[in-house]
């Protein structure tokens, strides 16, 4: 009987971008807050340069560049140490030989406050530059009361006031990974690559404003 042996071997994708979430201290916090009191004393209006269908969107500025050196920083390490790099960093590099990815080279390049009422919401979309984040500072609801929406009531994928990436799998379908957004995310931010699409759900259950900072960061 003859015998036939298979060179059989077992391939898996190569590793590939996500994404990471922080917990602000309580310091970071406060830096935070400050900052949007202090943009609400002479609001810059950035409503017309983002995709969000929401009521405001306001400029921030990071005095010193204290949440970046301190908070976004440690965010850029933790990722370039994590995952493969990015095509834009791996260009840099190699533009610029010995020159490490480190807070350095970048530079946080645009920051803004959102503030989003009922019913309105953020469209599919990216940002600018190499990395970006979101923070969330204030969410007037709870994802308990979003998800008992009469209008929900049998649905198969209810998805209220959910903050969603959505990016393609391996065999070209999309896939998406979604935040159900409540109080208890208060103070996390999320940091990813500028360019990994995302959306904002609307929330129904509050009459409240929800409240987050965002911001782009790119090559110096």
């Amino acid at each position: 009987m003859n015998e036939f042996v298979y060179d059989v071997r077992v391939l898996t994708p190569p590793p590939t971008s996500g994404w990471i979430e922080m917990r602000l201290t309580k310091e970071a916090s406060e830096k935070i807050e400050n900052y949007i009191k202090k943009s609400q004393q002479s609001p810059e209006s950035l409503k017309g340069g983002l995709a969000g269908n929401i009521s405001h969107s306001h400029s921030l500025k990071d005095e010193d560049d204290w949440f970046y050196n301190n908070v976004l920083s440690k965010c850029i390490e933790t990722y370039v140490n994590t995952f493969n790099p990015l095509p834009e960093v791996k260009y840099f590099l190699q533009r610029n030989v010995g020159i490490n990815v480190d807070k350095n080279a970048f530079e946080l390049k645009t920051l803004w406050v959102n503030y989003q009422k009922k019913y309105e919401f953020n469209p599919l979309h990216n940002h600018s530059g190499i990395f970006s984040f979101v923070l969330w500072n204030t969410i007037p609801y709870k994802f308990v009361d979003e998800i008992s929406q009469e209008f929900l009531f049998g649905c198969s994928r209810p998805e209220p006031s959910a903050f969603k990436f959505t990016y393609p799998g391996m065999l070209g379908e999309l896939e998406s990974y979604h935040y159900c957004v409540e109080d208890d995310m208060e103070n996390k931010l999320v940091f990813f690559p500028s360019r990994l699409h995302h959306s904002v759900n609307p929330f129904y259950s509050s009459d409240g404003v929800r409240i987050s900072v965002s911001g782009n960061i790119d090559f110096k």
